[in-house]
């Protein structure tokens, strides 16, 4: 069994809750837009910082590749002027380092 109460309420007081609703509808629509848009604009500078982050870690690698290029080239320095050298060691001037170059 189903009881339904009937409220009388003057016509101005029902406009006014009407408006009331209306606004917090508006109210409620904005703020989901500005959210909306609030999202967005954090999507793109996380995607920004995301290019910047790549760029970087770009930049990084060809740094790494050109060390380790390097590396090798002064390896191959140092086996070249080994084998010149023959294994000799030299120990200055006349084999002293305390003698005064005239």
């Amino acid at each position: 069994m189903q009881i339904t109460i009937a409220i009388a309420v003057p016509y101005h007081q029902y406009r006014e809750w009407k408006r009331e609703e209306n606004k917090n509808a508006v109210y409620t629509v904005q703020k989901s837009i500005d959210s909306t848009k609030q999202k967005q604009r954090k999507t793109e500078g996380m995607y920004d910082i995301l290019d910047i982050i790549k760029s970087e870690n770009a930049d990084d690698k060809k740094q790494i590749a050109d060390d380790t290029k390097q590396i090798a080239d002064d390896t191959k320095q140092i086996e070249d002027d080994t084998k010149q050298n023959c294994g000799m060691k030299t120990y200055g001037i006349c084999g002293s380092p305390r003698v005064p170059i005239l």
